[in-house]
């Protein structure tokens, strides 16, 4: 008899239903001696637990803090890397939240106590100190750990006047042992007005955490680092909650470390920042673009990517490969936009409302967005069986605030936002060129819609799976911009062949 061995990266909300069909999986094996078809139904069965998981909901979140510049010089606005929050937010479950740095044992945890359908924002400034990640090329002990009872959703928040964006983190679907970083190249990192360089300097980084002792990660830059030269690779040892930040060796976009590959022995959650990124020199704009990386796992071959509001068709997609020979292509045009090796990026100038990108093999998206002159950074979703058919997410303030959302058109007309069905209305969406059925909605809503302080939950009652990208804007302050999407996927492993007796090991 034949069955499939199962590699499954799955969200914590359905391990326990996946425990439970391991053990009838292995009953089946024990007791049964008819054909795969059967086998197949209990594969089916795996598909539709992870197609219900729960959009970057998870009880446990790893975080490395980036380190930006306090611009504390006469004149410049600063400090620029405060205040710094984490927003945690609870769906129908109510659940006790512990925030810790493993590696530090200075550090008190913070305890959550919170009610079903709520938002707490916690002020980390005091601690930004043991926070940031800082300095570079040091093994540190800065490393956030989020820990809860039940599921929740949580963002890293920069909230200075001059220098914001938020970092959404992605739980279980963050960590991995293989990534690669995209970065922006087009722009400087900032200097100020009278030329001088901001205290401390603005630059891009990609900072390292371990999620268990005695970890090894093997870095190989794609551009030379301070301290490492490109191309050559070195490894150093990380225990449970500690850091490892790798810095650009200066504030100039064509030497931001893109396509540096992370390998280690075990998990690993990684942090990217392009801080006080100078998109109107001299100064106006100079606003931080950063986001958690997921690893090559969880990329894909199909993308989505939604114009923002930036001024002179201004937006840009970074597509980096993670294989040799990767051909990328756009809204079903057979001819390539670029074919890519490893750690090598194509920059898309985003001149129409969306693109459908299309590659033989799985690519990393970076997109630069926002409004006018201020700008944010989000690691887009794949298409590539992934989405939620459910979402929860915070308007913290009373700030622009937008809602992508990206589904097929089977789901246009399911959409409910808190229980209303006007909000996310089917007349929304907009068709995606050469998409085969994707569309997209580009929505703002007003204070008297969603009032500042609001937890919203978005739900398909198709139960059809989307995406969500929210962007909040403020004039001459900054945008934040995120995409709080279920980023994971299943990996199904290759046809075996198992006797009758015989017993399986399923990797979940």
């Amino acid at each position: 008899m034949i069955k499939k061995s199962l590699s499954l990266q799955a969200s914590q909300s359905v391990l326990a239903n996946i425990q439970k069909m391991m053990n009838k999986f292995y009953l089946f094996t024990q007791m049964n001696s008819r054909n795969w078809i059967q086998l197949a139904v209990i594969f089916l069965l795996f598909f539709s637990f992870g197609n219900s998981s729960k959009a970057q909901l998870d009880t446990e979140f790893w975080f490395a803090p980036p380190e930006l510049t306090q611009s504390t010089n006469p004149g410049t606005g600063g400090p620029r890397d405060r205040p710094i929050q984490l927003v945690v937010s609870t769906l129908e479950n109510a659940a006790i939240v512990r925030i810790i740095q493993p590696a530090d044992l200075t550090f008190e945890p913070i305890v959550l106590n919170m009610a079903a359908n709520t938002t707490q924002i916690v002020n980390l400034t005091p601690f930004i100190d043991k926070l940031e990640s800082k300095p570079h090329n040091t093994v540190l002990k800065t490393g956030l750990y989020i820990k809860s009872t039940n599921s929740i959703s949580a963002y890293y928040e920069i909230k200075s006047t001059n220098n914001t964006d938020i970092f959404a983190l992605k739980g279980l679907n963050g960590l991995g042992k293989l990534f690669y970083t995209p970065f922006q190249t087009h722009w400087d990192n900032a200097e100020d007005l009278s030329g001088n360089l901001y205290n401390p300097t603005t630059y891009a980084s990609f900072d390292i955490v371990a999620t268990d002792d005695t970890t090894d990660v093997t870095i190989t830059p794609g551009k030379d680092i301070i301290g490492h030269p490109k191309g050559i690779p070195f490894t150093i040892r990380l225990n449970r909650g500690q850091v490892y930040s790798c810095r650009a060796i200066d504030r100039f976009g064509a030497n931001h470390p893109v396509g540096s590959k992370i390998e280690s022995t075990k998990d690993v959650a990684v942090t990217i920042k392009d801080d006080m990124l100078q998109f109107a020199p001299p100064v106006p704009g100079a606003d931080i673009a950063g986001d958690q990386l997921i690893p090559v796992d969880f990329l894909g071959k199909n993308y989505v990517l939604v114009k923002g509001g930036l001024s002179n068709n201004a937006d840009r997609c970074y597509i980096l490969a993670s294989e040799d020979n990767t051909i990328i292509r756009v809204d079903g045009n057979p001819i390539p936009l670029d074919t890519l090796n490893e750690g090598e990026q194509y920059e898309l100038q985003m001149l129409n409302q969306s693109y459908f990108l299309t590659s033989n093999k799985n690519v990393c998206v970076w997109h630069i967005s926002g409004i006018a002159d201020q700008v944010g950074g989000a690691i887009i979703p794949s298409l590539n069986c992934t989405g939620t058919n459910r979402i929860g997410f915070t308007r913290t303030n009373s700030a622009q605030f937008i809602v992508n959302v990206i589904t097929k058109n089977t789901a246009i007309n399911n959409f409910t936002l808190n229980g209303d069905p006007s909000l996310v209305p089917g007349s929304a969406f907009q068709t995606i060129l050469g998409s085969n059925g994707w569309m997209f909605a580009r929505i703002t809503f007003s204070t008297s819609q969603i009032p500042a302080g609001t937890t919203l939950l978005l739900k398909n009652s198709g139960d059809e799976l989307f995406h969500v990208g929210v962007t909040n804007y403020a004039s001459g302050v900054g945008s934040n911009y995120g995409y709080f999407s279920n980023f994971s996927r299943l990996n199904l492993g290759s046809v075996k062949n198992v006797c009758q007796g015989d017993t399986a090991l399923i990797d979940a």
